[in-house]
């Protein structure tokens, strides 16, 4: 018998960067995932966007960082990791 499904949304804390582009965007973003409404840490995360053909908003799989994201987050670490300590 399979578990019931789970509750799950994001709450984003910072976006740090949104490379837009036709058929969507790629983000650079600090997320606290919430399931069951129980909220866990915030992650820092890179994430493709698109919208589906009947206009609602979806998320593709996380993404590594590259060398440009690296130093983005390395330059605002200030403002980052108190973010990161919830």
């Amino acid at each position: 018998m399979s578990e019931p499904r789970k509750d799950i949304s994001v709450e984003i804390v910072k976006m740090l960067r949104e490379d837009a582009s036709k058929s969507g965007a790629v983000q650079l973003r600090i997320v606290r995932w919430v399931i069951d409404g129980k909220a866990n840490k915030p992650s820092l995360e890179k994430r493709g966007t698109y919208t589906t053909d009947s206009g609602e908003a979806r998320s593709s799989k996380a993404q590594g960082l590259n060398y440009d994201d690296v130093k983005l987050v390395v330059s605002r670490w200030n403002e980052i990791e108190p973010l990161m300590k919830g």
